[in-house]
């Protein structure tokens, strides 16, 4: 299966589909490096205390969401963030599609991740790099 099946690409001037009882956060496009990553998501999700701003924790968080009381998280993102760090950006989207497939149907939670469709063919690039 082709990983970005997992993730939701929309058209820029369409808005994702939500529901009310969505718990929806917006990743700026401002994002231009690792930390600010980690602290936007951390502050956006309500991320506990032990957060320890590094990708494993990310990774681990990303696949519990205990705290928060909606199934349904949605992290819609207007742009890529980490644009110029593309090792970083690979690591940040191969963390949010293996999150993304850990969440079974039916489970109590969903992770929906949303990109513009304009930056579907850089994430598959990026993807597919072996060296970066």
């Amino acid at each position: 299966m082709d990983d970005l099946t997992v993730l939701t690409f929309v058209p820029g001037s369409q808005a994702f589909r939500r529901s009310q009882d969505d718990y929806v956060v917006e990743i700026p496009s401002s994002i231009s490096d690792r930390e600010q990553l980690f602290q936007v998501i951390a502050e956006e999700l309500q991320f506990p205390n032990y957060f320890g701003y590094n990708w494993d924790a990310l990774d681990e968080l990303l696949r519990d969401f205990s705290w928060i009381k909606q199934r349904r998280i949605v992290m819609v993102h207007h742009d890529l963030p980490l644009r110029l760090k593309a090792k970083d950006l690979k690591s940040y989207v191969e963390i949010l599609i293996t999150a993304i497939k850990d969440w079974k149907q039916g489970e109590e939670h969903q992770l929906i991740v949303v990109f513009p469709l304009k930056d579907r063919e850089t994430i598959q690039r990026i993807l597919q790099t072996d060296e970066l």
